[in-house]
């Protein structure tokens, strides 16, 4: 295995990254689908968040690794995984990694949910100016359009006052899946030209509530 976290992984690497955050994952960790999205945010975002800060979302302390072998290679293989998400948005090539589950029938079905779920961790630890830009400008809050729809539509977040929210129709989410893509990019953008002010640091009042997401009717697969 390559110990350069500077060198994006390869495909057959991550795969092996997946099967590790799976075997760590339990019941609430993030899949590499969720990983992928909290990397996305993080690096779009205002600020800077380091991999100290997001290390610690992804690897649960409550899960030891079993020798100091496997906290290297994992953690070297997470900072390899980051390198490859800056190279896709620096390229403008970037595609979101989502995940699967399987229908009731047996049919399979790309969900949004674990990347969503990923993506919101990642806004979180971005701290307040997310929050309080997305309820100054609501041009932030348009650009993230595709984004908001799958997370609403997934249940992975209320959006208060007691808004209901009508499901997407197939066909609808698909959109919102095709979507994601630009949106990233777009979102990158905007905060590149409308950097984070001092005023934007402190803490946001939260109107508003993540949940835990639930299957789309079937059992997640990854």
């Amino acid at each position: 295995m390559i110990d350069d976290p500077d060198i994006p992984l390869e495909e057959e690497e991550l795969d092996a990254l997946g099967e590790r955050l799976a075997d760590r994952a339990g019941d609430d960790g993030l899949l590499l689908d969720g990983v992928h999205g909290l990397l996305t945010a993080v690096s779009i975002g205002p600020g800077e968040v380091g991999p100290q800060q997001w290390l610690s979302a992804v690897l649960d302390s409550d899960e030891p690794f079993t020798d100091e072998t496997e906290a290297r290679q994992t953690i070297t293989m997470l900072l390899r995984f980051h390198q490859a998400v800056l190279r896709e948005l620096e390229s403008l090539e970037y595609e979101p990694i989502l995940g699967h589950i399987e229908e009731d029938d047996g049919s399979p079905h790309v969900s949004a949910a674990g990347w969503c779920e990923g993506f919101s961790a990642g806004v979180d630890l971005g701290g307040a100016a997310w929050e309080q830009r997305m309820q100054a400008d609501p041009e932030l809050l348009e650009l993230l359009g595709p984004i908001v729809q799958l997370a609403a539509d997934e249940e992975l977040f209320d959006l208060g006052d007691g808004v209901a929210v009508a499901p997407l129709s197939e066909a609808e989410y698909e959109s919102a899946l095709d979507g994601i893509a630009a949106a990233v990019l777009d979102v990158q953008q905007y905060w590149r030209e409308h950097p984070v002010s001092a005023e934007e640091t402190g803490p946001a009042e939260k109107d508003s509530e993540r949940v835990v997401p639930r299957r789309r009717g079937g059992r997640w697969v990854h």
